[in-house]
């Protein structure tokens, strides 16, 4: 039940490394964007409304390897985010940066459960603010509802990037059959991650399931798609 422990706390350490790998948040914020996506298709997929779906499922009587999916790593990941942004937003430097590396040397080599963490966070919180505005930020957490509702998280992050909005603009030329050799190049230029955003941004659009001769034949024979022997 507290596997979001270990695979949502190493999302959140994979993008700090491809922020710090490519020296640009942006991409760390399209790789967590476009996971969001498959973290709403398995929600969707497991039942927004039962337990499953959370991100602590209740498991007594249950096969855990039923409740397996990208709930843990992506809601824990969101979780871990959303916490970051509201210790950081009063406080005059990275504090969760700081809480967290004392976290991780509090517990090494233990196995702890989501009670642990919560009353670690909140002795941290109690410690590096004043009353007030530590009760302030334990309210804003909203512990229960992210632990514990199943379904979509009520809060979304604001993960917008640039890589959003140059894939998006480039869907709506795709779509009009505005796109010609000059994007070839652009296409070829792409990280892997903005190449994967603008195709699965494809798959998963109904206009994707209904493309024209001209576009099925754009992404197979311009952007020789077809010839890529890597998935």
């Amino acid at each position: 039940a507290d596997f979001w422990l270990n695979e949502g706390f190493t999302m959140f350490i994979q993008r700090k490394i491809i922020e710090k790998a490519y020296n640009n948040s942006d991409m760390a914020k399209l790789d967590a964007m476009f996971s969001y996506h498959t973290m709403v298709e398995d929600i969707n997929s497991m039942g927004a409304g039962k337990s499953f779906s959370s991100l602590r499922p209740f498991l007594i009587g249950k096969n855990p390897d039923d409740a397996f999916s990208e709930i843990p790593y992506e809601k824990g990941f969101n979780f871990l985010y959303y916490i970051e942004k509201i210790i950081n937003e009063k406080a005059e430097k990275d504090l969760f940066r700081l809480i967290f590396k004392r976290y991780l040397s509090k517990f090494e080599g233990q196995s702890i459960s989501s009670e642990d963490f919560k009353n670690y966070l909140y002795e941290e919180i109690y410690n590096n603010f004043d009353k007030e505005n530590a009760t302030k930020i334990i309210e804003k957490i909203k512990w229960d509802d992210w632990l514990y509702k199943p379904g979509i998280p009520e809060i979304k992050n604001d993960f917008s990037n640039k890589y959003f909005n140059e894939v998006e603009k480039n869907l709506v030329k795709f779509y009009n059959e505005e796109l010609g050799d000059d994007f070839v190049k652009e296409f070829n230029g792409w990280h892997s991650k903005v190449k994967n955003y603008f195709l699965a941004s494809i798959s998963q659009d109904e206009k994707g399931s209904q493309l024209s001769d001209n576009n099925y034949n754009y992404l197979r024979d311009s952007l020789k798609l077809k010839n890529i022997g890597n998935v």
